[in-house]
Formats: C-alpha cells, structure tokens, sequence
C-alpha cells in the first residue's frame, strides 16, 4: 500500500504537468466525458471570489461576476479555477447585483464525472513547462535554502548549506546533489459516476542522491532535531476534462533533519551517495489495490574521514522530499521519502575506538483522497521502513602483511618485525590511528610494544625477541571495539628456534664398535630427549637438549670406571654434546677416555685409552 500512495502522489504532481506532446490524448478523451448535468463551470476570467478565508473555512463562498451571475440552483455542484480551485455542492444561495452568496459543502469529483477516463503520462523535465495547448499551470511560490540551486531536469545543487549549527558546533552539506526523474502513467476511469478503477506505473525510475556532509565542533555538545528548508514550491494546475478544469496543486518541500551529539572537539567529512532504480505499478479495481514493487537501491561505500582525534560522536540526517497533492485547495495524497545517515564514533579504554555509518530509506505515506470520490479507499498515514544498509564500518579487519613464520635464536630479535594493517568493511580503505594489540602468546619471548597507533597507511608493527625456549613461539595481533570486544580474527605470528625437531631422530656413533647404535632420539617440546636403548640406560642419561639457530646442544650424565689397584671405581660427569645441522642432518663429535676398566671376571685391568666418536643424527 505504501507504494501506491508514493506513486499516486508523484503521478497526479507529474501528471498534471503534462506538455505538448500529450495535448491529442487529452483532446481525443475530451469529447467522450460525461459531465453531470447539475454542475456549473466558474472561470476565473470572467470572476472573482471575494470570500474571506474565514468564510470559505465555513463553507460560504462570495463571488463577483463580470456580466450576469449564471443560473444556480441548491444542489447544484460548482466547479471553479481561481486560485487553488474548488468542487462544491450549493446548501443554500443568494444574490445581490452580480455577487452570488452560497453556504455549501465540499463535493467529490464522482459527482462531477460520468463515464470518463482522466489519463496522464509524464516525466520530470516537464516539470518546468509553463503551459499546454490544453492546459495551464502557474507557479504559486519558490524558495530556496542558502546554497541551494535547481537543474531544469529538477536536480538540486548543494553547496556549502549549513544543516544545523550552534556555538560549538557546525553541520554542513558542502557539495552534492539529489535527482529524480522517472517518467510516470496513471488512469482514472469512471463510470456511473463512481470510480471503478485506478492504475499507474513507473518503469526503470532513478532516485539519486550524493552528499558530502561536514561536522566540526569546538567543544562537546548537543543539538536536538532540527529542521532545515533546502528548496520548496508550490504549482497550481488546470487540465480541462470535457468543459470542467480539474485543479490540483503541488506542494513541494525538499527539507533535512538533523541531530547531533559530540563529546569534544572534532572536524570529519562523510560521503552518502545512493542509486535507485524504481519499477513500481498498481491497480485499484473493485475496492482492491494490486501492487507490482520492485525496487533496487544501491547504497556507495565511502570511507569516513574523521580527521586526527577521536572522540565519542553520534550524528543523525535525513533529506526528506515531502510532496502534498491537493484538488480543488483539498490536500490528497502525501508522501514523505526519507533517505538518511545514521554516524557514530565510540571511544573507549587504551583509546580503542569504532565508527560506523548506516544509511535507510525510509517512506512515510498516506492519502486522504475522498475528494476523488467516495468510494475511493484511502490510505492512512503511516511509517514504512523499505531499505536499510550498513555503509561504513571501521575498524572491520586485521591483515597479516609480514613477520610470520620466521626462524631465529632464543633471547635474540628476530630480523624482520611482526606487521599488520588495519581495513574498514571494503577492504580499500585503510585506517590510521587505530590501536593495534600485541601479545605474545607463547614463548616467553618479548616484544618492544604492545599497543601500536596505525601509520597514516593503517600499518601497525612490532619487533619480537624469541623467549628462552625450544617450543614454537607465538604472538597475536587484535584490534578492539570501544567496549573491548575483538574486531574480526585474531592474527598470529608463529617463530620458531632453527630446525624443526619433530619426530623421530636416528643416532649413528662411528669408530666405536663398542658403543650403542642404531638409537632413535625423540626431542620433546619441554627440553626433554626420550629414548630407549639398553647399554644407554645403564651408561648414559640424557637429561634435555637446546637449539639455537643450526646449532643442537645434547646435555647427557656419563658415567666411566677408573682402576686403583685392584678396585673398579666409578665416576659420573655431566657433558654434553654439540651438533651442527649439514643439509639434512646433525654432525657432531665427542672425546670419550677411559682409565682402567673390567674384564669378564670382573678384575681390574690397569691402563688407559683415548678416542674420538664421530655422531650422527639423521631425521627419519
């Protein structure tokens, strides 16, 4: 229903406005009206209506004729085209010299028009057409706001029109434009002197509008509603049908609304563009109204400029074409379309912060139409929300660009620091000023800050130095919502220590046919080696390992004999053996010296030896 009376509104304010090429339409439909034979046809060229405004409110109509009043009789309906026209039924008349006096009722076009079709078509840029062959209009009033100037094809130019403005603070649309033209059809047919049925439809319509809004404050402030007249009008038209001028008049009001909130000082900029194609049409028939909608708005991302100090802001405009249709000085249809921007900045601890910009459209519309005839159902006044879309939000996402995955020594920094960029909902706009949140999550590792301010580019980075440990390090990226919630994903950056020890390791001793072969190591995330081997667990312990870079350090708890005469002594020491990772595996040596040992027997042999081994560790 919404829908109907948008179009009804926009039809009869068009339609009415219709030029040269629709003059044999309307002329061809002229002779087939049937005009009820109780009305009366009142010019004015030939007179004047002299009624107070009081008196007409009540129904009393006073008018001068320049020659001889015509025949008028109680009931009679009169049908005028002075001023803003009117339709009514005589109660009771008089007259004295060429002034008829008549007290009367508001009467309806069904008791004018028999069988007859009253057809328009038009578009926009016949809207500053002064005249017809077959009709007329004449402009009431035009005003425009400051800054304010009008396109023939009725586009409005904006510049520098300030919205609302106070003290402290100042809002402003320093350039853009709002445009429609559709091209529009509606038909009245009545028959037996009652409307039988209504349609219309507009096809491929455009609805555009593009602002760039300013908001600067000096101080913390609020400004409560207000409204601003940006252009209005209003346009009286007389189309005859048969011998009867049928008399509407346009009202126009091009207006915005705005309100504002801002918690200090600020100077941002925002861009609200909008893109509709319109396919409507309806039909009212047998006290039914059938709809055809089909509406396609496009709302352009704009980033928000909000210059260089965040502060807690909420900022609310609409722009709202109002349109009021009146036949006969009785207003009809009403059509408020409302497109508006709803912006906010929300600051909150560490200076985390988060914007947003929601564009509506939004339709309140109604119609009180009863002067077209009575069985006409109107359309109350009523709010109708059609489109909403998030335009802008920001931050909306954190971007890993570099630093990830890199290899390093415990307790050094590592060579390349750990860099994210800030994004808002496009991903083509980046942020600067935003605070990014570094943690380093595993690793014992550090990193030189924890709260990074976004270059003008949006990069925030960090350099980290590796804890003193082998496990594999981690640090996390976050960025916050005023109220401390994550924004997006959490990034992580992982590094780890050199080579990676997982799984299992095969250790190979050479020129030492007494000593353990074929051992498999398996380095373990604390520092731990486990293995199993038997001469191994009852000569050797390993006790934990480190890496650093290409380097391996095995810590292990050897124990060795010593002969004294006759007796074996044994002696544990702490070693440990050093590697150096070559291509695909881990080279290193270890001195071993023996002084006295045991034979079979058990008994002490006496003497001493010396010798190399030569270790290997291979990944399997």
């Amino acid at each position: 229903m919404k829908k109907i009376a948008i179009l009804l509104s926009l039809l009869i304010l068009f339609g009415c406005l219709e030029d040269d090429s629709n003059s044999e339409e309307s002329e061809a439909q002229d002779p087939n009206a049937i005009i009820a034979d109780n009305v009366v046809v009142i010019l004015a060229e030939n007179s004047e209506l002299i009624s107070a405004d009081l008196e007409l409110e009540s129904g009393l109509y006073k008018i001068r004729f320049n020659e001889t009043p015509p025949e008028i009789e109680v009931n009679d309906i009169i049908v005028g085209d002075e001023g803003l026209g009117f339709l009514r039924k005589v109660v009771s008349i008089s007259s004295s010299n060429n002034v008829l006096t008549m007290q009367t009722d508001q009467a309806n076009m069904e008791d004018v028009f028999g069988n007859t079709n009253i057809n328009f078509s038009t578009d926009l840029p016949t809207f500053n057409r002064l005249s017809s062959s077959n009709s007329s209009q004449r402009l009431n009033y035009e005003n425009f706001g400051q800054g304010v100037s009008r396109r023939d094809d009725f586009t409005l130019d904006f510049a520098n029109v300030e919205i609302s403005s106070n003290a402290y603070a100042d809002l402003k649309i320093t350039s853009g434009s709002l445009t429609f033209n559709p091209m529009f059809e509606f038909d009245l047919d009545y028959s037996f002197f009652s409307l039988d049925r209504f349609e219309f439809v507009s096809e491929n319509a455009e609805l555009n509008t593009e602002l760039t809004l300013n908001l600067t404050a000096n101080a913390g402030t609020t400004i409560p509603i207000t409204e601003y007249i940006l252009y209005e009008n209003s346009k009286t038209f007389v189309k005859p049908i048969g011998n009867i001028p049928v008399v509407a008049t346009v009202y126009l009001k091009v207006k915005a609304t705005s309100e504002i909130e801002t918690a200090g000082t600020l100077s941002l900029s925002k861009k609200l563009e909008h893109n509709t194609i319109l396919n409507l049409g309806a039909t009212y028939e047998n006290d039914t109204w059938t709809t055809i909608a089909d509406i396609d708005p496009n709302f352009v991302n704009h980033p928000v400029e909000l210059g260089s100090s965040y502060i807690n802001v909420n900022e609310k405009i609409a722009i709202v074409p109002e349109v009021i249709i009146a036949f006969y000085g009785i207003n009809g249809p009403k059509i408020d379309p409302i497109l508006s921007g709803n912006f906010g900045v929300n600051v909150g601890a560490s200076q985390d912060w988060d914007a947003y910009l929601n564009a509506k459209f939004d339709i309140n519309l109604g119609a009180s139409i009863g002067i077209l005839g009575e069985t006409l159902i109107s359309l109350p006044f009523i709010p109708y929300n059609i489109y909403t879309q998030p335009i802008w939000n920001a931050p909306d996402s954190i971007e890993l660009i570099s630093g990830d995955n890199q290899t390093g020594n415990q307790g050094e920094e590592l060579a390349n620091p750990l860099k994210v960029r800030i994004v808002d909902n496009s991903g083509l706009f980046y942020l600067k000023n935003v605070p990014v949140h570094f943690n380093v999550a595993s690793g014992n590792g550090t990193i030189d800050n924890q709260i990074v301010m976004t270059d003008s580019n949006g990069y925030a980075e960090v350099a980290w130095t590796l804890g003193e440990t082998n496990e594999n390090q981690t640090v996390e990226a976050t960025v916050k919502k005023a109220n401390g919630t994550t924004i997006g994903s959490v990034v992580t950056f992982n590094a780890s220590t050199g080579i990676d020890l997982s799984g299992e390791w095969l250790l190979t001793i050479t020129n030492c046919s007494d000593c353990a072969q074929d051992v498999l190591l398996i380095f373990n995330s604390n520092g731990s080696v486990t293995y199993s081997h038997p001469e191994l667990n009852r000569d050797l312990t390993v006790n934990n390992y480190s890496l650093n870079g290409d380097s391996l350090t095995i810590s292990y708890t050897q124990l060795t004999e010593h002969c004294e005469g006759e007796v074996i002594s044994q002696y544990i020491s702490q070693k440990n053996l050093n590697f150096e990772f070559d291509s695909n595996k881990f080279l290193g040596t270890d001195s071993i010296q023996i002084i006295g040992g045991s034979n079979s027997d058990g008994s002490c042999v006496v003497g001493s030896e010396s010798f190399t081994d030569q270790i290997i560790l291979s990944k399997q």
